[in-house]
C-alpha cells in the first residue's frame, strides 16, 4: 500500500503482521499493525528502507472434548525493528535479546507482547564499517508480594562506544526507587547524563480523598461554559 500526495515524499507500508487461527486452510488473516516499509522521492531514485523481525506464535485452537487442535496458521505476537538502510547504503542495526519479565495474567497469557529488548545499535558505513555503538543496559525489579513473583525491566545505563567499542563517551545512568514497600517502587528517580548533569524527580503523596471514585463526575448535566 502506499499514502502519497502529488510531489511530495512517498511512504510505502506493509503489513506488519497477520492474526487468525483455525484448522483449515481458508481461514481469513488481517492485518493488526503496519510496518513501515520504505520512504522514498516520487522518481524513487531515492530510497530508505526498513527490515523487521517478526516473533511467530501460535494460538491453540480446541475441539469439542477441549483437546488441542493444530492450526493451519501462524500469527505475529510482535514485530521489531531491524535495520534502516539510507539511499548512500548506510546502515543503522538494532541488535535485541531476551526479555523475561512477561506476566501471565489471571493465569493466561496476551496474545501480543514484546519478549525482546534492544541490546546495541550499530551505525554502519556504506562500506560495512562500523562507526558508532549505542549499547543499553538493564536489570530487574522484584515484587515479591505477588505470585507468581512480579519482574519490571528497567533501563539502567546507556554507553556510546566507538566503533569498535573500545572506547566510550562517560554513559548516561539512570536510577529508580528500590524500597519494595514504598509508593513509589520501581518509579524514575534520577538521571545522570553524560555531560555531568543531573536530573531528579520529585513525587508528591496523592490525598486519600482524591481517588477514582472522587475525582469520576458525572457532568453530563453541566451547564455550558
Amino acid at each position: 500500500e502506499t499514502m502519497s500526495e502529488d510531489n511530495a515524499t512517498r511512504y510505502i507500508f506493509h503489513y506488519g503482521g497477520y492474526v487468525g487461527n483455525g484448522v483449515t486452510n481458508d481461514d481469513e488473516r488481517y492485518p493488526f499493525t503496519w510496518d513501515l516499509s520504505a520512504i522514498h522521492d516520487p522518481e524513487e531514485l531515492n530510497v530508505t528502507t526498513f527490515q523487521y523481525i517478526q516473533d511467530l506464535a501460535q494460538w491453540p485452537v480446541m475441539d469439542e472434548n477441549s483437546q488441542p487442535v493444530m492450526n493451519a496458521h501462524f500469527y505475529t505476537r510482535a514485530s521489531y525493528l531491524q535495520s534502516v538502510t539510507t539511499p548512500g547504503g548506510s546502515q543503522v542495526v538494532i541488535e535485541y535479546s531476551d526479555r523475561e519479565d512477561f506476566q501471565p495474567y489471571h493465569e493466561f497469557n496476551y496474545d501480543f507482547y514484546r519478549n525482546k529488548k534492544a541490546e546495541k545499535i550499530r551505525a554502519i558505513s556504506h562500506t560495512g564499517e562500523t562507526l558508532s555503538v549505542i549499547k543499553f543496559t538493564y536489570s530487574y525489579i522484584t515484587n515479591s508480594h505477588f505470585e507468581p513473583e512480579f519482574n519490571k525491566l528497567v533501563l539502567k545505563r546507556i554507553d556510546n562506544f566507538a566503533g569498535d567499542e573500545s572506547e566510550s563517551l562517560p554513559p548516561t545512568v539512570i536510577e529508580y526507587f528500590t524500597d519494595p514497600d514504598s509508593a513509589r517502587y520501581g518509579a524514575l528517580r534520577k538521571i545522570h547524563y553524560s555531560s555531568g548533569g543531573v536530573k531528579e524527580l520529585f513525587y508528591s503523596e496523592l490525598d486519600p480523598a482524591e481517588n477514582m471514585s472522587e475525582l469520576d463526575k458525572d457532568i453530563s448535566s453541566a451547564g455550558d461554559t
